[in-house]
């Protein structure tokens, strides 16, 4: 199957990675548009989209803006911060994408898609705060700083480093 552009059948393996999960929280499937998918229920959204090869798929609650969705992912690692989805292998294939999304969401965040949100509040707290870390490394700091180029090599260590560099600096953002 050639995914790099169009995946056809998107629907169709949507539908079956997801089919314990429709079944038992009575999900309805729509398609937004071409390579756009959701399946919702009078609780929460799970949308799905299709880019080059790459699935994702954001949670949000019935009722709030398209803008509030969440990747399940970003939503996994702050309610479980000893999860790491690096510590799995990057799995290339559209459908296997699918059913991997669909394992963690009945194993991890079935309390999310019964309505359970209580922990968004904390979210957007931390994605904030986060947001506010990068917008420091790219405006603030040189760009010869051992910060920003972790940073701009993707080490995450630039994080702890700069939470020391702005503690140290008695810097408040």
């Amino acid at each position: 199957m050639d995914t790099t552009i169009n995946y056809s059948g998107f629907d169709r393996d949507i539908n079956e990675a997801f089919a314990p999960i429709i079944q038992e929280f009575s999900f309805g499937f729509n398609k937004i548009y071409e390579g756009c998918y959701e399946l919702g229920n009078s609780k929460c959204i799970l949308r799905f989209t299709f880019d080059r090869g790459d699935v994702a798929c954001n949670i949000r609650k019935v009722g709030s803006p398209e803008l509030t969705e969440e990747g399940v992912f970003p939503i996994l690692s702050y309610l479980f911060p000893e999860f790491n989805d690096s510590d799995d292998e990057k799995i290339y294939d559209a459908r296997l994408q699918l059913f991997k999304y669909a394992e963690i969401i009945a194993s991890k965040l079935k309390n999310v898609i019964q309505g359970d949100f209580s922990w968004l509040k904390g979210y957007i707290e931390e994605k904030n705060k986060f947001e506010k870390l990068i917008h420091f490394v790219w405006n603030d700091l040189d760009k010869n700083s051992s910060i920003y180029k972790k940073f701009a090599a993707g080490d995450v260590a630039w994080i702890k480093d700069l939470k020391e560099f702005l503690q140290k600096n008695d810097i408040n953002l």
